[in-house]
């Protein structure tokens, strides 16, 4: 389910002449790091310790898709 939501997403935003699609996940669910990489998201920064979850700082971590080449 998730992948096919994603994957439309993607599409419509291509379609709408975006560029790229921009993500932000908490370095607390590497599952979802994973998710982003397989439908071609690429981590582009990290921004350490900006969050806090359960008594613990977490990391931001972003992730980039271009969606076309101009």
């Amino acid at each position: 389910l998730g992948r096919g939501l994603m994957t439309r997403a993607v599409e419509a935003a291509a379609a709408q002449s975006h560029h790229v699609m921009v993500a932000a996940i908490s370095s607390a669910n590497p599952g979802a790091v994973t998710f982003h990489e397989k439908l071609g998201f690429a981590q582009v920064g990290r921004m350490p310790e900006v969050g806090r979850k359960h008594g613990q700082w977490l990391d931001l971590i972003l992730m980039q898709k271009t969606l076309s080449a101009s």
